[in-house]
Order: structure tokens, then C-alpha cells, then sequence
């Protein structure tokens, strides 16, 4: 009787006699049979009694248990419980409250939420249940994924290090959904040390690379990365031409010399890796910085591991043609011609190291060499074989002046035929020569050359008259 109770509760009140209202109360639920609603009635109310007026947390436990015997679902007692758990700090008793309190049919979104919050807080801060915490905050962000205290408190622990690969699993996508870069950049990074494939590190390292350049929009950031991507793909062209790219992008050529170093000088890097990236070493020193000595070095280290290289060989043609380092020069030419499949390639190759040879090593012998070669290898091939022949020609002629010459005054070496004898000097004879071929032509200027020089012996000498000269069209020869 409600009038009976209220009028019992009125006077414990003024006589300080709670403790029989409550035994009032506890007796009077055998005799309410199978009226559950009346049971909860006075159970709720002897365990707000001695909650309240006794202080007896554990009695109002035992009254909102018993309730619970008689409604499993029962909302109001699970919540007592909760507030009566925490208070005692019975954390374990609390989590199961809250495991069945979530799981209320009629309960509120937003209070599931903040249910499930503090469940997992209880499993994480209160008894250690990681796997439970992040098992509560994952269901939170399946349903509210802006969570600001579970995304909050899923950073503490990544933070501390605990359980990094599970929380950032959760994280990411958060994390692009809204659009947090640096966080998810932050994330991305922090987790590197968990992958072990190089594939699977390239591929996170090249992801770190492509948020920081689109997203944060930090170029050198990006190349940083690809960077340090590089030395887990040194061959890979995609990645190469990305780190060229930035580096032009940002002017980091020095820093990218840098990157190729490191890969080249790296323990264990196989022949092919210290050939290519040598060569884009090299190539940036000289197209990009204009360091031809840094350029030549890196081309001569590619040259050790591959000596036939053709882009080697090519660029170093080219460096020691310009810096007129003609016994380097004269190495590379010989081996571009040895390797070289295109006859005409060859050819010149082979011709311009024989051209050095004689000119600018002034080694005859050795030059006469090359030209025999060209020759001989070209004798199918009128162009190059008059070029070979009179090369050849003029070499030796050279090389068997120098031994003719060789402890003989200036002046007094001797000529090739009697006009140079007669003149006794080549700048003499060469002026004798252009004076008769302005006077009579080129071919009346050497037949008349012997001649003409024998006049010179004596000082009484009289040349006869000159012949006549035919005129044209009148010496023909007869049809054989």
C-alpha cells in the first residue's frame, strides 16, 4: 500500500529508523507472488534507502541484483548498478553491468555511445583489457566515427606504443575520411618500423611520399621519402624518374648526388645497381651541376664494374674531348671502337683515335696502326678506304721522316723528292712549288719539278726553250 508506505518512510525519517523500512520492505515481496512490476517497485526503492539513507552500497547491490532476478532488462537497476560499482570501484562487477546495459533493446544511440565509451575505458585505465577497450572502441566508430573521445583515446595508446599495427588499422580510414593528412602522414610513418617485405616497405615509404607532396603539399618532404624508398628498389624507373622529378621540381640535385652515393656505396649492392645509378650519378653532376670532375669519377667507378658501358664511354668521350685529355681520350675511343657494331661507327672511332694518336701523342707508329685497321676492316667501302689509305699514307710518311730527321740541324732534313733537296728547305720548296703551279698548273708543276730543280745546281745552266703547250682537244687517244 503505497499510503502505508509513505506514511512508514515519514516517520523513519523523523525517528531515524530507516533500516526497518528497508526489512519492512523485504519482507513484504514473498507476499506479492508473480506481481514482478510491484516487486521492482520495492526493490528500487530498498536499495535507494540504503544507497541513500543508510550508506549501505552493498546492500543497495544486493536489492538491485535481486531485482534483476526478476527482470533481466531491468534498465533503472543496471544503471544503479553501474553508479553503485563505480563508487565501490568494483570495476570487473561494473564492466559486465555495462556489457548488459549496452545491450538494452530500448536504449538511446547517443547513451549506447557513451556507454560503450566508458566500458572501454573501464577495460582499458581500470583492469588492462586492451583487446576489450579496442573491441569497444572500434564498435563506437562503426556508428559515430567522429568520436572525438575514442579517436582521442585510440591516439593515447598509439602513442604509448601499444598495440600500433591494430590502432592504426582503425585510424587510417578514419583519418581520410576526414582528410586529416598530417595525422594520417604522422601514422604512416610511425608504423614503417612494423613492415619487413622490402615490396611492402617501398610501397608504404612510396604512399608517405604521394600524401606528402598532393595532400601536404611539401615537395621535399615527398623526395625525402622516395629517397629512402630507393634503396629498397634501386632499379625500379618509376621511382627514379619521380626522384628526378622532384629534384628538378625543387632544385635538389646536390641532395639527390647524395641519394645515389648512398645506394652505390651500399654494402652489398650487385654490379648492375653500381652500374646504373653510377651513371645517373654522373649524369647529374655534369647536366645538372656542371661538376665535370665529379662526373668524370663516377664515370670512370661505372667503368670498373662494366669497362665496355656505352654511355660511359660516350660521356667520358665527351668530357675528355672537352677538358683535351688526349691519353684518356685515347682509351675511351679505343674501346667505343672495339665495341662498336655499326662498321661506320667504328670507323670513326678508330679514326679519331688515330687522329689523336698522331697529332696529339705525336706517336706515328702507333697511328699508322689505327689507319692499317680502318683499311682493313673497311677495304669494301671506297669512301672510308681513301680516307684510310691517304690517312695511312700520311702517317707513314710522317713516321719515316722522324726517323730519317732524327740529330739532323733544323733546315737540314731531307726532302721527299729532288725539289726539296734542291731547296734545302721545306718552306722553300712548298713556296717553289705553289709558284709553278700558278704558272703552270698543278700536273705541269710536277712534271716539271725535276727538271726545273736541276736547273738550280749549277750557275751556268741555261734552260732550253720552254715546250708549247697543247691546246685542249687536240691530243686524243685512238679507240682500242
Amino acid at each position: 500500500n503505497d499510503e502505508v508506505l509513505g506514511d512508514m518512510e515519514r516517520l523513519a525519517g523523523e525517528l531515524g529508523q530507516w533500516a526497518a523500512v528497508v526489512e519492512s520492505l523485504d519482507a513484504a515481496l514473498p507476499a506479492l507472488g508473480d506481481d514482478a512490476a510491484r516487486k521492482l517497485e520495492l526493490l528500487h526503492r530498498a536499495g535507494q534507502l540504503c544507497e541513500s539513507q543508510l550508506g549501505d552500497g552493498d546492500a543497495a547491490v544486493a536489492r538491485y541484483l535481486q531485482a534483476l532476478e526478476v527482470d533481466a532488462e531491468d534498465g533503472e537497476s543496471l544503471r544503479s548498478l553501474d553508479r553503485l560499482y563505480e563508487a565501490l570501484e568494483r570495476w570487473r562487477d561494473m564492466a559486465d553491468v555495462l556489457v548488459r546495459l549496452v545491450a538494452l533493446p530500448d536504449i538511446a544511440p547517443d547513451e549506447a555511445v557513451e556507454v560503450r565509451f566508458r566500458l572501454g575505458q573501464t577495460l582499458q585505465h581500470r583492469l588492462g583489457d586492451v583487446d576489450g577497450a579496442l573491441a569497444a572502441y572500434r564498435e563506437i566508430l562503426d556508428t559515430q566515427a567522429d568520436h572525438a573521445d575514442t579517436v582521442a583515446a585510440l591516439e593515447d595508446l598509439f602513442g604509448r606504443d601499444i598495440r600500433r599495427a591494430d590502432i592504426a588499422a582503425i585510424l587510417e580510414p578514419i583519418y581520410r575520411m576526414s582528410e586529416a593528412w598530417d595525422r594520417l602522414g604522422e601514422l604512416k610513418a610511425r608504423t614503417l618500423d612494423l613492415v619487413s617485405e622490402p615490396e611492402a616497405v617501398v610501397a608504404r615509404l612510396r604512399e608517405l611520399a604521394e600524401i606528402t607532396e598532393e595532400q601536404l603539399g611539401d615537395a621535399v618532404g615527398a623526395f625525402g621519402w622516395l629517397g629512402r624508398a630507393l634503396k629498397d628498389a634501386p632499379l625500379d624507373e618509376s621511382l627514379l624518374s619521380e626522384l628526378e622529378r622532384l629534384a628538378a621540381t625543387t632544385g635538389s640535385w646536390a641532395d639527390l648526388t647524395n641519394v645515389y652515393a648512398d645506394v652505390v656505396e651500399t654494402e652489398g649492392a650487385t654490379s648492375a645497381v653500381q652500374t646504373e645509378i653510377g651513371k645517373r650519378l654522373a649524369r647529374v653532376h655534369e647536366e645538372e651541376l656542371g661538376d665535370l670532375e665529379s662526373a668524370e669519377a663516377a664515370y670512370s667507378f661505372v667503368l670498373g664494374d662494366a669497362p665496355l658501358d656505352p654511355a660511359a664511354l660516350e660521356a667520358l668521350d665527351r668530357i675528355y674531348a672537352a677538358a683535351g685529355e688526349a691519353e684518356k681520350l685515347a682509351m675511351v675511343l679505343e674501346r667505343r671502337a672495339q665495341i662498336a657494331e655499326d662498321p661506320e661507327a667504328k670507323t670513326d672511332f678508330t679514326f679519331r683515335l688515330a687522329e689523336l694518336t698522331r697529332n696529339e701523342l705525336g706517336q706515328g707508329e702507333a697511328a699508322v696502326r689505327w689507319y692499317r685497321a680502318i683499311v682493313d676492316a673497311r677495304a669494301g667501302l671506297p669512301v672510308a678506304a681513301r680516307r684510310g689509305r691517304a690517312a695511312v699514307r700520311a702517317g707513314a710518311g710522317d713516321s719515316r721522316r722522324g726517323a730519317r730527321d732524327a740529330g739532323r740541324p733544323r733546315g737540314a732534313a731531307r726532302g721527299r723528292g729532288p725539289l726539296d733537296r734542291a731547296c734545302g728547305h721545306p718552306r722553300a720548296a712548298a713556296r717553289e712549288r705553289g709558284r709553278r703551279r700558278a704558272a703552270y698548273g698543278h700536273r705541269a708543276a710536277r712534271r716539271r719539278g725535276v727538271s726545273a730543280s736541276r736547273g738550280r745546281r749549277g750557275a751556268g745552266h741555261r734552260r732550253g726553250p720552254p715546250r708549247a703547250r697543247p691546246r685542249p682537244g687536240l691530243l686524243r687517244r685512238a679507240p682500242r
